[in-house]
């Protein structure tokens, strides 16, 4: 399942690349916060010179979906990476989305330590400190090719 994710990823990658390129586009990247700290970013969304939506979480997304009164099959439909049969991304992570946001914007954002974000929050120090070595291991593993709006 892996193969061929990374198979159909890189298929997709190369076809909207080359179509960008041979229309003279440009295009804008749809990656936020939530996939980069998490790992479950996709390299379609990484690819594109402008990326609007960085500083947003996934939480953050879907508000302004619905702000937007954009249809509910969008604002309701559960982040996936596309390929029929695979887990969703909360599934995947582990945690449903609103509870990873918060706890990666204290740890990275607000640059609580474990300790207090667990004594305030009462969640499990060790717990934690798995999830922040895990945002702290993707950040460094990818950047975004930001135009950050901040």
């Amino acid at each position: 399942p892996l193969i061929r994710r990374h198979t159909m990823m890189g298929f997709q990658y190369a076809l909207i690349n080359s179509f960008a390129e041979r229309e003279k586009r440009t295009i804008i990247s749809t990656s936020i916060n939530s996939e980069l700290y998490s790992g479950l970013f996709c390299m379609n969304t990484l690819l594109g010179e402008i990326c609007l939506l960085a500083d947003l979480y996934k939480t953050q997304v879907y508000q302004l979906a619905r702000y937007l009164n954009l249809p509910d099959k969008i604002t309701n439909k559960p982040s996936h990476d596309g390929i029929q049969g695979d887990p969703t991304d909360e599934e995947m992570l582990g945690m449903p989305f609103p509870k990873f946001d918060v706890l990666s914007y204290l740890l990275k954002e607000r640059k609580m330590s474990v300790r207090r974000v667990s004594r305030k929050f009462g969640y499990q120090t060790e717990t934690l400190k798995e999830l922040k070595d895990d945002i702290d291991k993707n950040e460094a593993t990818l950047k975004f090719p930001l135009l950050k709006l901040r």
